[in-house]
């Protein structure tokens, strides 16, 4: 994976507006990631569109690339440089607020999913029915063949999911017993010796003294 790092970054968050989106070639996008504040044609085109309104907000250039998912969020101050710009991974967030919206539902709900199944399981299985999770999260899948893809594929990239079934209305889920508090209890448990009652030691200890000693102690 790659990602980008400041030196001394500023996480200072500003409110912006995409006014513009334009799609430039995969090649051009690369060059505006890596020289910034060089002139690029796609801002110098949109300068027009760019600039800070009187309540401080950003109202921005979004310049993706063909065939990539990430983009350019750009407030050129009239120029036609990147003199503020913010790299964002996945763009059409940004271009599509609803998918961002859903992204964000949907995540709750998988953490949901987790939470309840990791700390009440005790067998590393646990289940939630379709008509369940509508209850608990307000979603409903029923009948939403995608949207249940799509969330069981959310479940099986966490680290505490081992396998996941999807059928008879129902999300069927294993999970590793490292995540599982009750599984390493009982895990523990079962790996205690037996009690041994007190007679029990008494004969074995009987049945190792040698034929015709009376005791461990010497005579006098």
């Amino acid at each position: 994976m790659k990602t980008v790092f400041e030196h001394k970054p500023d996480f200072t968050f500003r409110e912006f507006a995409v006014e513009k989106t334009v799609t430039i070639p995969a090649r051009k996008l690369e060059e505006m990631l890596r020289h910034p504040m060089c002139n690029h044609e796609a801002i110098v085109e949109n300068a027009g569109v760019m600039g800070v309104d009187g309540d401080g907000v950003y109202h921005c250039l979004l310049v993706t690339g063909e065939g990539r998912a990430d983009g350019l969020l750009v407030e050129s101050e009239g120029s036609g440089s990147a003199r503020y710009a913010s790299y964002v991974p996945e763009a059409t967030a940004l271009r599509y607020p609803t998918l961002s919206k859903l992204n964000r539902e949907l995540a709750e709900v998988v953490d949901a999913i987790i939470a309840e199944g990791t700390s009440r399981t005790t067998e590393g299985n646990w289940t939630v029915t379709f008509s369940e999770l509508e209850d608990t999260t307000g979603l409903c899948v029923e009948g939403k063949p995608f949207l249940q893809e799509t969330l069981g594929d959310m479940l099986c990239s966490r680290p505490e999911v081992a396998d996941l079934v999807i059928e008879d209305g129902q999300f069927d889920v294993a999970y590793y017993h490292d995540f599982c508090p009750n599984c390493q209890r009982e895990t523990a448990q079962e790996e205690l010796p037996d009690e041994i009652s007190m007679e029990e030691m008494e004969s074995s200890s009987q049945a190792n003294v040698p034929a015709g000693t009376q005791g461990m102690l010497p005579s006098m």
